[in-house]
């Protein structure tokens, strides 16, 4: 689960979280995209809807037609890892960066990050937003998580 909340909004739930546990429990990631392409294209093109505004996507905003920015979008959320370019230095945009290509940025995501924020406005729009802000205390040094709250 590299992608916060990808596969939980993005696999189906019907028969029981069958597609869940067959996409959680694949021996093979190489086979995701075989086997949950078609499921991810047809969720994305409904959570585009949830905002009321129908191809306003982060990639349709980026000068991407609908049609392939639900299928690029499709393409990267399927594969549900996390992907870091050790070989930048520059973490300044990371969560989504490499999957997105925006260069010279190394990808992989903070603690800070607002990940579900971030998926939200890649998914249905722009501004997209759960409304909860991060009320964590992060640490300076390992192991950087505060105490729960």
């Amino acid at each position: 689960m590299g992608l916060a909340a990808i596969n939980s909004v993005l696999i189906s739930f019907a028969g029981g979280g069958v597609r869940k546990d067959a996409y959680n429990s694949a021996d093979d990631v190489s086979q995701w995209p075989a086997q949950f392409t078609n499921e991810f294209v047809a969720s994305i093109e409904f959570t585009d809807s949830l905002d009321g505004i129908l191809g306003n996507t982060l990639l349709v905003q980026l000068g991407v037609s609908e049609a392939e920015a639900i299928a690029g979008l499709a393409a990267i959320l399927v594969d549900d890892r996390l992907t870091i370019d050790t070989s930048q230095a520059n973490c300044s945009e990371g969560y989504f960066a490499v999957e997105l290509g925006v260069a010279g940025n190394c990808g992989g995501r903070t603690l800070e990050d607002d990940v579900i924020d971030v998926s939200l406005s890649a998914l249905v729009g722009p501004g997209v937003t759960d409304f909860v802000a991060d009320d964590n205390t992060n640490l300076a040094e390992f192991p950087f998580i505060g105490t729960a709250n």
